[in-house]
């Protein structure tokens, strides 16, 4: 279990892991559902897999990395120069950006509807939501869910019971 946790660790593939631990995955997921420990012990790992590939795409972005190298020599073959070609990501940049100051950097989009609604009274529907049964069943289903109380010409809620007569 140990060298399959360790191998989640360096790499954060668990396919990648149980292979280079030699454990079959069968075994890594009959183990995360029997064994509370090794489940923490995992998650754990792949945190860990996640912050490494963080700090990569940090030092990417931020710091960029040598793509290549070229050196001009003189006649003696003494080094007169060199030249380093560094790239930075600015993709790499924009996601870190996002991840941690998601209000700043979020997409914003909007959506605007426009249009009318056209509603037909029905008269079953009427005379469904007139029976006192049916009615308390939606008071309780509004109450539940914060639903503002009664309807357009409603006179409240319990306006059909008994009681409200």
């Amino acid at each position: 279990m140990r060298r399959l946790v360790a191998a989640l660790q360096e790499t954060g593939i668990v396919r990648a892991a149980c292979e280079a631990s030699g454990i079959a995955k069968r075994n890594h997921f009959y183990w995360m559902q029997m064994y509370p420990r090794y489940r923490a012990m995992t998650r754990q790992a792949l945190r860990e897999a996640a912050e490494k590939l963080e700090m990569e795409a940090r030092k990417r972005a931020i710091e960029g990395v040598v793509e290549s190298t070229h050196t001009k020599r003189d006649a003696k073959g003494n080094v007169v120069a060199v030249h380093v070609v560094r790239r930075y990501s600015d993709r790499l940049l924009e996601l870190l950006l996002k991840a941690h100051m998601p209000r700043k950097y979020r997409e914003r989009s909007s959506v605007e509807v426009s249009g009318k609604i056209q509603h037909e009274e029905m008269e079953h529907v009427r005379i469904i939501l007139s029976d006192a049964g049916v009615r308390a069943a939606l008071e309780r289903a509004r109450d539940r869910t914060c639903l503002p109380a009664g309807e357009p010409g409603d006179a409240g809620p319990g306006a059909d019971s008994p009681a409200a007569s």
